[in-house]
């Protein structure tokens, strides 16, 4: 009797008892990040959450978010991928292979984008591999079928 009593109180205490559910918050593309189309998310060394878009960047402090476009320097809206470098630069890059980066709360462009650039003229556009930026601020880009071109910091 003492074992039925005992299964029967376990069996009445989890029907009581219920987990929590964990929050979920619903962000909407053009609402609150330009779009609901991502292509890369970072989180930097500070904590800011960092996201690719159709059309731009946002970045995500915990509470808010804050959207670059085309407006605030990017080169084009549709962004690909996120970069961090070892200085704490944001760096992006287009869709068509343009880079820009975040610092000092504004966005610079690329000064070489016009050798960049010269790597994906003609056909539909490349296809980028991936892309990092040197101690010594070199840029390394990787194009699918054309290898890897690498940009010094005096271009």
């Amino acid at each position: 009797m003492k074992k039925f009593s005992f299964f029967f109180f376990l069996i009445l205490l989890c029907s009581l008892v219920r987990g929590q559910a964990p929050p979920y918050i619903h962000f909407r593309g053009g609402e609150d990040i330009p779009s609901s189309e991502t292509y890369h998310v970072i989180q930097d060394r500070q904590g800011y959450i960092w996201i690719a878009t159709a059309n731009g960047v946002s970045r995500f402090d915990g509470y808010e978010f804050k959207n670059f476009g085309i407006k605030d320097g990017l080169p084009r809206d549709l962004v690909h991928e996120l970069y961090e470098d070892y200085k704490g630069r944001i760096w992006f890059i287009s869709f068509s292979g343009l880079l820009s980066y975040y610092d000092h709360g504004k966005i610079h462009l690329y000064k070489y984008n016009y050798l960049v650039s010269s790597i994906f003229i003609g056909g539909r556009g490349p296809v980028k591999l991936s892309f990092r930026v040197t101690p010594k601020d070199e840029v390394l880009i990787s194009v699918k079928r054309e290898g890897c071109f690498l940009f010094s910091p005096d271009g």
